[in-house]
């Protein structure tokens, strides 16, 4: 598919617990918005203060969720800097070889992960904690916003599934996907950094 959706979410730079429950909470959002099989959800509190998100009650789907968010942390402990890939299409395949290959993009979602580095000032002073802890919910909360109005930019589009393989109860409830987890950035990347840490500045320099 040529033209599809292309969605990039502004670097994030924070610590690891900060950074895999995020990348959850975005991955429930994504499938919550995609999901076309039966909706059964719950309310979920994230280990964020004060931040509720949505969880399909789904073991399959939360199983390859809590799969992702592990690799990503193994991944950013090693690099520091992540890029991962979420990719919806509308077929899946089966080829010569008897190898499922996923057809049609129709929506590409990106996020940027940089692993934080904590001075020794903030090792050795606490007294910030509830500040620091206020400053991390309002940027989580800026960030899962902008998730949600790209979500919407689609609202009143949902390409049609084509799907032939009815074995993967996931595959039948939502469009094929695929989660792309990458520490293997080229050199063009550097360039967009420096792009999404002007972004980023600027999303926390608004930050009330």
């Amino acid at each position: 598919m040529a033209n599809y959706g292309k969605y990039s979410i502004p670097l994030l730079e924070e610590d690891l617990p900060t950074i895999k429950e995020f990348f959850r909470i975005a991955l429930n959002t994504l499938f919550f918005h995609r999901w076309i099989g039966e909706t059964n959800f719950e309310d979920s509190e994230s280990i964020i203060p004060n931040i509720t998100y949505i969880k399909l009650k789904n073991d399959n789907l939360q199983k390859e969720i809590e799969k992702n968010v592990n690799l990503l942390e193994k991944k950013i402990i090693e690099t520091k800097r992540v890029e991962v890939k979420v990719n919806f299409y509308t077929e899946k395949k089966i080829n010569w070889m008897f190898r499922e290959e996923l057809d049609k993009l129709w929506e590409s979602w990106t996020f940027v992960f940089l692993l934080k580095n904590k001075s020794e000032n903030e090792n050795e002073n606490n007294n910030n904690e509830e500040e620091e802890e206020n400053s991390k919910e309002n940027l989580i909360r800026k960030y899962l916003f902008i998730i949600l109005q790209k979500l919407n930019d689609k609202i009143d589009f949902m390409p049609n599934l084509n799907n032939n393989n009815n074995n993967n109860k996931i595959e039948q409830e939502t469009f094929p996907y695929e989660i792309i987890i990458n520490n293997n950035l080229t050199d063009n990347y550097f360039i967009q950094l420096m792009k999404e840490i002007s972004i980023q500045n600027a999303l926390k320099d608004s930050i009330l």
